[in-house]
């Protein structure tokens, strides 16, 4: 659990209301929150409509989410949920209990919660846990959802690169003041322009909203980060 009042859990965003900007109207409430599980992103909101349709709001509309409502553009921006291919992404239920295991094929425990931060630009971290007997004994590890490199089909297991075990921390507020180094990307897609002879060193500065590739050598090491638009 985090004290940070900057930190919610996801699933307390079920049942918050949807306003309108600009028209200030109630859209819905908050039904299911729909993740990039590799990304570290919101993608949408999916909501009960005052109609008593099901829509779906991209979270590209979402202008600032409280304690008590999430605002919205305009009405314009709860859509139809048939069909939405933001419905194609996990939701944060599917996301719970899958088996988060590393690239080297050591399991380090199922996702027991998912929280965001209450930003302009949110990111989420994974709470994992072991046993039911660490959830008794409140022992826990976090790592960003942005470490994430796979995704089972299934939505049962996550792979981790080994760095992101390695730099996994027992509280939120360690991992979001320090600096996370995991490998978040495809290796083949850059393999020809950064490769060297021994593993990238992947290093995300999370308080960090560039969107280009930055490269820079520190140490003995290089690195190189990447942000995925789309």
């Amino acid at each position: 659990m985090s004290g940070r009042t900057d930190v919610m859990p996801v699933d307390g965003l079920i049942g918050r209301s949807v306003l309108s900007l600009s028209s200030g109207n109630k859209l819905g409430e908050v039904r299911d929150v729909f993740l990039d599980p590799l990304n570290g992103q919101l993608i949408a909101f999916q909501i009960s409509a005052e109609d008593g349709a099901v829509r779906i709001i991209s979270f590209d509309t979402i202008q600032s989410f409280g304690h008590d409502a999430i605002m919205t553009s305009s009405d314009s921006d709860a859509l139809s949920a048939e069909g939405s291919p933001l419905s194609a992404y996990p939701n944060v239920r599917e996301l719970m209990g899958a088996k988060v295991i590393t690239a080297g094929g050591d399991l380090l425990g199922q996702i027991a919660g998912v929280f965001v931060t209450a930003s302009q630009d949110p990111f989420a971290i994974y709470e994992i846990r072991e046993s039911l007997l660490d959830a008794l004994l409140g022992r826990h590890k976090f790592v960003p959802a942005s470490a994430g490199h796979a995704f089972s089909e299934d939505r049962t297991r996550l792979i981790i690169p080994d760095e992101a075990a390695e730099m996994a921390t027992p509280t939120i507020e360690a991992l979001i003041e320090g600096d996370i180094a995991v490998r978040s990307f495809d290796p083949a897609a850059v393999q020809d322009q950064f490769r060297r002879e021994d593993d990238t060193v992947v290093v995300l500065h999370l308080d960090h909203d560039e969107d280009e590739t930055v490269v820079a050598d520190r140490d003995d090491e290089t690195v190189v980060r990447l942000r995925r638009n789309g």
